[in-house]
């Protein structure tokens, strides 16, 4: 048997967090758990709708599926110009309620016109596209 004292719980040099920090932590754990479980959710039904398409496709069509697949996600972080990324920088460092609401309004704005200058182009060059 030891003849020390047991130690205490916890570190001994380093301050016991409040309340509000590990209601902080346990808050984060939450969100991040949440998008864990949303990426999760998102890989799987992805990997069951291609299982689903393959099977049902014709070959020739699973190849035009895929030259789709391939130009949309080589243009989409492209043409978004990483403006969700940056309404996820900036929104947190935002006070002001009318300074967030402003922000995401004129975020919203810009990938709408953008959308819609797409949408115009695609219609233009329909006939070109739909010919090769």
């Amino acid at each position: 048997m030891s003849d020390q004292p047991p130690l205490p719980a916890g570190d001994p040099g380093l301050p016991e967090p409040s309340t509000a920090q590990s209601g902080a932590r346990s808050g984060l754990a939450q969100q991040a758990g949440l998008i864990f479980f949303g990426n999760l959710l998102t890989y799987a039904v992805t990997f069951f709708v291609r299982l689903v398409l393959i099977r049902h496709l014709a070959p020739a069509a699973w190849g035009q599926y895929g030259q789709l697949l391939l130009v949309f996600e080589t243009a989409a972080p492209i043409l978004l110009l990483g403006l969700p990324d940056s309404v996820l920088y900036f929104l947190p460092r935002l006070a002001a309620r009318s300074d967030r609401a402003r922000l995401v309004g004129q975020t919203l704005a810009l990938l709408a016109g953008l959308g819609l200058m797409l949408s115009l182009g695609q219609a233009v060059a329909s006939g070109v596209l739909a010919d090769r």
